[in-house]
């Protein structure tokens, strides 16, 4: 129930944000949003949220070609910082 809520709240959200789409997560603490509308790609899209967001995310294109476009953020923080990290978004 922990993990559940917190993949949730970051995906409702990650919702609210124009150039990601998301679909609901079921059974994980990650979320594996597309990030395709920002015009960037995986790794593009994770260097600017590094740098720009302080955001620590990891490429879609790592988990293969179907991959690229996507990123994945895990909700294994408390709540707290999963709030955080989503106002910087």
């Amino acid at each position: 129930p922990v993990f559940e809520e917190r993949v949730m709240y970051g995906a409702q959200r990650l919702a609210q944000v124009d150039h990601i789409d998301i679909i609901r997560p079921r059974g994980t603490f990650y979320l594996f949003p597309s990030v395709k509308k920002s015009g960037m790609t995986s790794a593009q899209y994770c260097t600017w949220l590094l740098n720009e967001k302080h955001i620590l995310a990891t490429p879609g294109s790592l988990f293969g070609q179907g991959g690229e476009g996507c990123i994945r953020l895990s909700c294994t923080v408390p709540i707290e910082k999963i709030k955080e990290a989503m106002d910087r978004f």
